[in-house]
């Protein structure tokens, strides 16, 4: 098949990017691989989502507003170059602009990303449109089921291998939408961030969609699906056999190079346990998605599922330094690029230049539509539900079509993905304790997936405390008379700030019994502050004294305190720069449920620093190598919804 062109006319000196619809791809007519009959073909359709000739928005907002509104509009694509950051250190827009607003991709040496602004676009945007019955439902396939479907394979290498040689100006270029999520996900609050708060899950799914489109495109195949890595379930936990081919357009050289580390770290964070407290145990909308009010912290504070999505990440793009086998050509000095040491999955610039981004983000988004089908005794349709607010649902976000077009959505039009024009075939789902909904859908239903296990329904029944439950922290130390433990008293606001360091930290922490059964509870820290280049990973556990950096995580175990890493231009943002205050909260009610404590008047929060790395002894984990600067102002436990918390 020749190769699909996009008719372009590139203005250099005037800085325009002029596309247009190629005339050849108005309306394709294809063959499907997934239906019994392979010789019928389907029907002729555009590959435009909607009415080219709508308009698309043109409130005149950009960025974020007070109200947690967010308007990434044509006009900030256009403007990206000259739109400043928001913080006088550079730090509001670290990745790509200093605090005048310049553009610099000094710290990108080494990513082949370099400026990561979109081409500003000459044309008239539209709005995206929903898709009419003509258009075919997509069905997204998970890792496990597609390994062996040798053809679908060989199909998406040819997509990404289409990808990696388009035109660098081209939508549908890898390069291109690399640059989407480095601009979008490292960019200053003027433009969009869109990390770390309510928009990331929305956000995210539209950036997805339009990545299949391109795939779509390229393949000239508007039934090809994008895979989802299923790693919640442990039988797909790492990179399939293909991603790990050397040889292949889905391998990328800047990963991890120890996977039996990362497979450990995988199963320890993505454990069908640990799927579960952010998935099933969490009903409260703001816990899951994240903040609104950029207020209250610079960058919000991060969803359950968001948390939950940095450890591939992570375990994909551990840290470069100290790796047996490292091939030091790839990693320029650390000196001069504060994130080069990390692999590109590894820092939010690079991440998706890797192919396996794509189906991890595919796998967030499939477990986003997990969550709305649990059960939920609190709202009227009877399951979790999004957000209401019209600040959410009303948000812009802008993009390029694989035809060149430039498109506005909101995260209104992102809420029904049968609209979008895609479904997800069954997984297996071993973390849900309810079953309450069926997983997959029905468009999915020729599709042929192994028998799922029985359902783990019970998983907190199943749990048993080593020692009987104690009210108070002396009566839980007496329990361990040859273990010495030292602890200071945690507050809302200490004195002074708490200095995670090197080494395990212990807290008393003061609880009143709620007057309701059933009320929501949540351990807030405040006021987290580390170093803008290093990964921050601390361990949160409840009343077991003796956990260390490695212990097997259990019941005790109530989530981290994480830290993607910047990286700032050095000029600008010398090492010892800090991140924007965070605020951090995690769900304490299932976690005092299983453990017996519903009726403790005191906790012992025990706090691991534990950094992930690979070093010359190949050990996965070991005490925060790095970093000493991670701080906490205080933190309380907090009885109400997160939403109620900041209304106070």
């Amino acid at each position: 098949m020749m190769a699909p062109r996009v008719a372009c006319v590139a203005l250099l000196l005037a800085s325009l990017f002029l596309c247009a619809p190629d005339a050849s791809r108005a309306q394709i007519v294809i063959r499907s691989n997934r239906t019994a009959n392979a010789s019928a073909p389907a029907p002729a359709i555009s590959l435009s989502s909607g009415n080219a000739t709508k308009p698309g928005y043109s409130g005149g907002l950009l960025g974020f507003q007070p109200d947690g509104g967010l308007y990434i509009t044509p006009d900030v694509i256009n403007q990206c170059e000259s739109l400043p950051g928001t913080a006088s250190d550079g730090s509001g827009n670290a990745m790509l602009l200093t605090a005048s607003g310049t553009v610099t991709d000094e710290k990108e040496k080494g990513t082949d990303l370099g400026n990561c602004c979109p081409p500003p676009y000459a044309g008239a945007p539209v709005a995206w449109q929903p898709y009419g019955p003509s258009r075919p439902i997509v069905v997204r396939r998970s890792w496990l089921d597609v390994q062996n479907d040798t053809v679908y394979m060989e199909k998406l290498a040819r997509g990404f291998k289409l990808m990696r040689t388009q035109g660098p100006n081209s939508p549908n270029s890898l390069l291109r939408q690399a640059r989407v999520h480095c601009h979008h996900c490292t960019t200053a609050k003027t433009q969009g961030y869109i990390h770390n708060g309510w928009h990331f899950l929305p956000w995210h799914r539209a950036e997805i969609f339009y990545f299949e489109q391109s795939m779509q495109y390229l393949l000239n195949d508007p039934t090809f699906a994008m895979p989802y890595w299923e790693w919640d379930n442990p039988e797909g936990v790492w990179l399939i056999n293909q991603y790990r081919n050397r040889t292949s357009p889905l391998f990328d050289q800047k990963r991890t190079q120890n996977d039996s580390t990362s497979i450990k770290m995988m199963n320890r964070y993505c454990s069908p346990q640990e799927v579960y407290k952010a998935i099933t145990a969490v009903t409260d909308p703001v816990l899951f998605h994240g903040l609104r009010d950029t207020s209250v912290s610079q960058f919000g504070n991060q969803g359950t599922l968001e948390a939950l999505h940095g450890w591939p990440h992570t375990a994909v793009g551990a840290q470069a330094e100290l790796q047996p086998g490292l091939d030091t050509s790839l990693f320029p000095d650390t000196g001069s690029c504060a994130t080069c040491r990390f692999h590109d999955m590894g820092s939010f610039s690079t991440s998706g230049w890797d192919p396996a981004f794509w189906s991890h983000h595919f796998n967030i988004d499939r477990l986003w539509e997990e969550w709305l089908k649990q059960p939920n005794a609190n709202t009227t349709s009877g399951h979790n539900e999004n957000f209401a607010d019209a600040a959410w649902l009303d948000s812009v976000f802008t993009f390029y079509r694989a035809d060149g077009v430039l498109e506005t959505i909101t995260v209104r039009d992102t809420l029904n993905i049968t609209n979008m024009g895609y479904a997800y075939a069954p997984a297996r789902n071993i973390w849900n304790t309810t079953n309450a909904v069926a997983s997959g859908v029905a468009a999915a239903a020729a599709v042929t997936t192994a028998d799922p296990p029985a359902p783990v329904r019970k998983l907190l029944a199943n749990v048993t405390a080593n020692l009987p439950p104690v009210n108070t922290v002396p009566e839980l130390l007496a329990q361990y008379p040859n273990f010495a433990v030292n602890y200071a008293n945690l507050t809302a606001v200490m004195p002074e700030p708490v200095k995670v360091g090197r080494n395990v930290s212990r807290y008393r922490i003061l609880r009143t019994l709620p007057d309701l059964p059933g009320t929501e509870e949540l351990l807030m820290f405040h006021e987290i502050s580390a170093r803008m280049d290093e990964r921050a990973l601390i361990e949160v556990w409840v009343n077991k004294p003796d956990v260390s950096v490695g212990s097997k995580l259990d019941w005790h175990y109530l989530g981290t305190l994480t830290q993607v890493p910047m990286s700032p231009k050095p000029s600008k943002l010398p090492t010892n720069s800090f991140s924007a205050i965070k605020n951090r909260a995690l769900q304490l009610n299932p976690i005092l449920k299983n453990l017996g404590l519903l009726s403790a008047t005191e906790l012992l929060i025990t706090l691991v620093p534990a950094e992930y790395m690979v070093d010359s002894g190949n050990n996965g984990f070991r005490m925060a190598p790095q970093y000493s600067t991670v701080t906490i102002a205080g933190a309380e436990i907090y009885r109400g919804t997160l939403s109620s918390y900041f209304q106070r």
